[in-house]
């Protein structure tokens, strides 16, 4: 497990490639967004995404089309 200081410093990482590629992350998919970016964000908090020591901590939704806005939607 990586430390408190770490973390913070990869996902700074993180949002600052959010913030430069701000415009093609609006033309990628769900799944590819969730991949690149939302998924390490997690791992970074120490969440056991894989399932690893508590199965039910993280539960994988299904993809959600909001046809009037063609936005992605996310729930935390």
């Amino acid at each position: 497990m990586i430390s408190k200081e770490d973390a913070k410093k990869e996902i700074r990482k993180l949002v600052e490639y959010y913030n430069s590629k701000k415009l093609e992350f609006d033309k990628e998919s769900e799944l590819d967004i969730r991949h690149k970016l939302i998924d390490k964000l997690f791992n970074r908090l120490w969440w056991d995404l894989e399932g690893n020591e508590n199965p039910d901590e993280v539960q994988r939704e299904e993809g959600v089309k909001d046809e009037q806005s063609k936005k992605k939607k996310y729930i935390f």
